[in-house]
């Protein structure tokens, strides 16, 4: 699976933000042709190798800081959705629902992933539930930044007590994840 080089230059702000004292060692870690794209050679239109190119780099950097890798994703998908919905979108989240949102955010998803498919299949006053499907490659530090993205991204258009339930999984053998999101 492909990620767009948009979501690496999120990670490279993200580790320079929180953890920029452990950079330069996160880098000499790396393969040679990811250590390039690293020292902010990243080209954001460009598709990379979802496992070389951000789920191996968060182990790395998860490893060096001795942090567990999902909790490191989640914080990751937070700033993401900060980072990028508070810029471009910020008078959007103004005037949006939570599930017009995150159904736009389903269809959004496609532009940092290549060909993974996602919709809402139910929904309700405050909850829905997200389907993500074509996504071979999915693990569960892709799938905690994809949905601490969902959750960030809620909390934005002022819901609170946003939580998640991963229901069913890719990475544990189903066809699909089903993502359960609730808030008051």
């Amino acid at each position: 699976m492909l990620i767009k080089g948009t979501a690496i230059k999120s990670a490279i702000k993200f580790f320079k933000k929180f953890y920029p004292e452990y950079y330069n060692d996160f880098l000499s870690k790396l393969d040679k042709d990811v250590k390039y794209v690293y020292l902010d050679n990243v080209i954001v239109s460009q598709w990379y190798e979802l496992s070389r190119f951000s789920v191996n780099p968060i182990l790395v950097y998860a490893k060096i800081i001795n942090k567990d890798p999902v909790e490191l994703a989640k914080k990751m998908g937070s700033f993401g959705a900060d980072d990028a919905i508070n810029g471009i979108y910020k008078a959007f989240l103004l005037i949006t629902t939570p599930q017009y949102l995150m159904r736009v955010s389903s269809k959004f998803l496609k532009t940092y992933y290549k060909d993974i498919d996602s919709k809402i299949i139910e929904k309700g006053k405050n909850w829905l539930r997200w389907k993500i499907t074509n996504y071979p490659d999915m693990n569960e530090v892709v799938e905690h930044r994809i949905m601490s993205y969902g959750k960030r991204a809620l909390e934005l258009t002022n819901c609170k007590n946003v939580t998640y339930k991963i229901e069913q999984s890719i990475t544990k053998g189903a066809d699909s994840t089903i993502v359960f999101f609730s808030w008051d």
